[in-house]
């Protein structure tokens, strides 16, 4: 179709509907340099406004607009009869064809597919101008339904807009056709040489490939023979990252290959010993190969113990590239050796207990033979007593010869019936003849004391072994006290003792000392095994893990009360024999007081021991207030003077001690009776005389029962009166 050129036609009106910023500049410098006026609108709504302030010659409209599209708007202006005879040219990129069957029931005049060529633009802009006066002058219109695609479109464009319309289509769609043929051309030439190029590659590729299938299959081979290898086997570059781990690996350390392989192998925390590695690293870089056993970690915490065999891999220019680890579990068999070792040890000295006990027993059987003829010879009651010490002693060691028989042989010692104060009495006597004179022995125990079924050389061990620690705590001398008690234990003094504890009647062996006392970050390890405060020459640190257990093998359990400075009380609780006590059951006790609503102040720095004796007296009518210092104390008494009634404070508290509370509280309420509260025994008189002197009524030793709680407060609620 031949194009009318753009002539200057100043007065001409273009409106340019495009929504997008950047489309609508390009639109606008191209027709400003062909000298046309140009108004713009963002989108049909907007050029309406335009239109209805001042019609212009002509407008070009993008089709997909919000608001109102460019069909809209060109539907909206061909059907008022107003804006009819304007010229629309659409701006699409022909995606379907519908596009152009809607461009002609909306009635536009012409399309301009994007992109579009500048001077095609203009000249399709030029000829629609040009052509205005046959526009005006046609005025049949026809109106047809057409079907396409599925949808019903009516077209009522005249005929030369229906002419334009399609000529500009078939316009583009011929150009874009020699485009297509050209580009085809270009396509198929391409296409040749490219074919030529991957003949040629191709056949060189299949010679690579078979090479490689080859390679891979010789590599999997032998990948394959290593994987079923029985020992792990891993490599590692210079920098110890794992290249290779094979299935054996995976089961000796747990870490699957996928996890292992690209990781350093100080990621897997295989071994703590560094310097052993290091060591096994530096052999094997100068001499090329190392040898040794470690000790392993697996993926699971697992210990194990492995031989080690370092191999130095070389590359092509002969510098070194991997180190190769074959490794070997022989955790089973070091447990054999160890078994094995440990039972030709227990063999030998059970041949040296042997011979040891016969000569021992050699050795003791005059001293009991002879001391029987002494006593018959002589009156004295002193010579008497010691005759029957050294007595004792010559048993006691035969006793001993018959224990490290029976450990030697593996059986356990004999248990029966034993009267602890008994015991304690052999241990107060050997103490004396062997302790030094500055130490001070003191038994208190009372004659109705509960058998209990125990072992009496371990017994015996026990006790020995807390004597002999409470001796070395006083290098300067002091006192060591011990007692034996009958306790009925319940579910509040089980829980302040120790864990594991169980409520029941007990026989409580006390082993007290003045000693110079533990912190409390000692305390809580002095069960620990090899832990000791004594030097290499003086303890290995055994005595008191073998206190615990054969307490816990007994049934029962141990306390510890310490106080720097002033001293350290061991208590062991021993389940009593109740069925020995005799046909004449224990006195039952009074039922625990009730109270009657009484304000009662419970200050103590443990959690555990503070709530235990609040619900202790709440349950039994009281009612209470609790603090966790001396200094919370002495605030809640200032609060309440006029309720309170009874102050249980503990001596050992932080802030403000018991002592300073107790004080404090008789200053601001003297009406308050007072209960002084320690973890201290027969180690604390001094500290218990300083409680009383400063107004504590009485005094109350942990562990305390809930029924010694509720006497103790009805005891100083009564004497008030």
């Amino acid at each position: 179709m031949e194009t009318l050129p753009q002539l200057p036609a100043r007065h001409d009106q273009i409106l340019i509907v495009e929504d997008s910023a950047t489309q609508a500049e390009r639109l606008k410098f191209i027709l400003e340099n062909n000298h046309y006026h140009l108004t713009t609108a963002r989108n049909g709504k907007e050029a309406l406004a335009c239109i209805a302030a001042q019609a212009p010659s002509l407008i070009i409209s993008d089709i997909v607009m919000p608001e109102m599209d460019g069909y809209e708007l060109c539907r909206h202006l061909k059907t008022d009869d107003r804006w009819r005879g304007i010229p629309i040219i659409l701006l699409t990129s022909l995606n379907d064809p519908v596009d152009v069957v809607k461009g002609l029931e909306c009635g536009a005049d012409n399309f301009v597919f994007k992109p579009y060529d500048e001077r095609y633009l203009v000249s399709r802009i030029g000829y629609i101008l040009a052509n205005r006066h046959l526009r005006e002058i046609e005025t049949t219109r026809m109106g047809v339904e057409v079907f396409f695609a599925g949808r019903k479109f009516f077209i009522t464009s005249d005929r030369l807009q229906i002419l334009n319309l399609l000529l500009s289509t078939y316009e583009t769609a011929v150009e874009r056709n020699r485009e297509l043929a050209n580009a085809r051309d270009d396509l198929r030439h391409l296409n040749e040489t490219l074919e030529a190029k991957v003949q040629e590659r191709t056949a060189a590729l299949q010679a690579e490939i078979q090479e490689r299938k080859q390679a891979e299959e010789h590599v999997r081979e032998q990948a394959e023979l290593l994987n079923k290898a029985g020992d792990a086997i891993v490599a590692m570059d210079l920098s110890h990252r794992i290249t290779y781990w094979n299935t054996s690996a995976e089961r000796l350390y747990g870490w699957a290959a996928a996890e292992a392989v690209g990781r350093q192998i100080e990621e897997l925390a295989l071994s703590d010993v560094t310097t052993r590695f290091q060591a096994a690293e530096a052999e094997v870089l100068a001499k090329g190969e190392w040898r040794g056993e470690f000790s392993v970690t697996t993926k699971t915490g697992e210990a194990k113990f492995i031989s080690s065999t370092w191999s130095l891999v070389r590359g092509a220019d002969e510098r070194p590239k991997l180190m190769l680890m074959i490794d070997t579990d022989i955790t089973e068999q070091k447990k054999l050796e160890a078994d094995l070792l440990r039972s030709q040890r227990m063999e030998s000295i059970g041949l040296l207990a042997g011979g040891v006990a016969h000569d021992l027993n050699n050795a003791l059987a005059p001293i009991l033979m002879a001391t029987e003829l002494l006593r018959a010879s002589t009156s004295d009651p002193e010579q008497q007593h010691l005759l029957d010490m050294i007595r004792g002693s010559a048993k006691r060691g035969a006793d001993m010869v018959k224990q490290v028989l029976a450990f030697a042989k593996g059986a356990e010692g004999k248990r029966g019936q034993v009267q602890v104060r008994h015991l304690i009495r052999e241990i107060e006597e050997l103490c004396r003849q062997t302790f030094p004179k500055n130490i001070e022995l003191r038994s208190e125990f009372t004659a109705e004391i509960w058998p209990v079924i125990a072992d009496p050389t371990q017994l015996h061990q026990v006790l020995l072994n807390l004597t002999v620690n409470a001796r070395d705590a006083m290098p300067k001398g002091g006192s060591i006290t011990l007692t034996a008690t009958n306790v009925t234990v319940d579910d509040s003094y089980a829980r302040m003792s120790s864990p594991g504890a169980k409520p029941g009647s007990y026989v409580v062996i006390g082993v007290s000392d003045t000693g110079t006392g533990m912190s409390p970050e000692i305390c809580e390890r002095i069960f620990d095994p090899f832990f000791t405060t004594k030097g290499p020459e003086k303890g290995t640190g055994l005595g008191l893990a073998t206190v615990q257990n054969i307490l816990k093998n007994h049934g029962g359990f141990v306390t510890v009360k310490s106080t720097q400075g002033v001293g350290t009380e061991f208590r062991i609780h021993l389940p009593a024999e109740m069925s020995a006590v005799g046909a004449v059951e224990p006195a039952e006790r009074p039922a625990p007081p009730m109270g009657n609503g009484e304000l009662v102040l419970v200050a103590d720095d443990e959690a555990a021991i503070r709530n235990i004796a609040a619900q202790t007296l709440q349950t039994y009518g009281y009612t209470v207030l609790t603090a966790v210092n001396g200094a919370e104390a002495v605030a809640l008494c200032a609060q309440h003077r006029d309720k309170l009634r009874v102050l249980i404070a503990d001596l050992g508290m932080p802030v403000m001690d018991g002592l300073a509370a107790i004080h404090a509280v008789r200053s601001i309420a003297p009406h308050v009776m007072t209960i002084a509260t320690s973890g201290l025994d027969a180690v604390s008189q001094e500290v218990k005389g300083t409680a009383v002197g400063v107004g504590a009524h009485t005094n109350l030793n942990k562990p305390y029962s809930a029924d010694q709680l509720l006497h103790a407060v009805h005891d100083v609620l009564a004497s008030a009166h």
